[in-house]
């Protein structure tokens, strides 16, 4: 009787999507902005995206590096960029065209951020800001950049981190 059950619970179709999703990296780069790990997840129409990196920051190491998430749904890109100004942190996000020999257009403040603790940022967004009407789901990336000489990143030298790192996708899944 349990074994006719299970048989059945696994053949029934898959209809929801993942809720979340966590992805490591190796300790692989200088500076304050090597990543150690990110996560998505979703409540309700709000996207939530954490970075924790592999050592503590400060928010001010942001002055001579840039913190990225990029977005892209069916052919529509949407980039976030996490910058440090008047003292703290300050996300933008905006249309990238750049791909297509563009630049960012249509940027908007419309970012929620915060700061668990001294290694993490969390990005908070409406799912209509990076989900192409119509599309079920989103891939996105995160990119950290440091300038030599920032952080313990060495002079001369540029710090870049990525994740994911050989496919440069996370896909994530909605539900409506």
């Amino acid at each position: 009787m349990v074994l006719a059950g299970l048989g059945l619970a696994l053949t029934a179709p898959i209809t929801s999507y993942a809720d979340s999703e966590v992805l490591h990296d190796n300790d692989d780069v200088d500076g304050r902005l090597d990543l150690a790990r990110v996560s998505h997840t979703h409540v309700d129409h709000r996207l939530v995206h954490t970075i924790r990196m592999q050592q503590g920051w400060r928010a001010r190491v942001l002055k001579g590096g840039e913190l990225t998430l990029l977005f892209k749904s069916g052919s529509r890109y949407r980039t976030v960029e996490i910058d440090y100004k008047r003292h703290r942190l300050v996300g933008t996000i905006c249309r990238d065209e750049r791909l297509s020999g563009g630049e960012l257009t249509n940027c908007s403040k419309e970012v929620g951020l915060a700061r668990p603790d001294g290694r993490t940022v969390t990005v908070t967004l409406w799912k209509r800001q990076v989900r192409k009407a119509g599309r079920q789901g989103y891939k996105w990336q995160v990119t950290s950049f440091l300038e030599g000489g920032e952080g313990e990143c060495p002079r001369r030298r540029f710090c870049v981190d990525e994740l994911p790192g050989v496919d440069p996708w996370i896909r994530h899944g909605l539900r409506d």
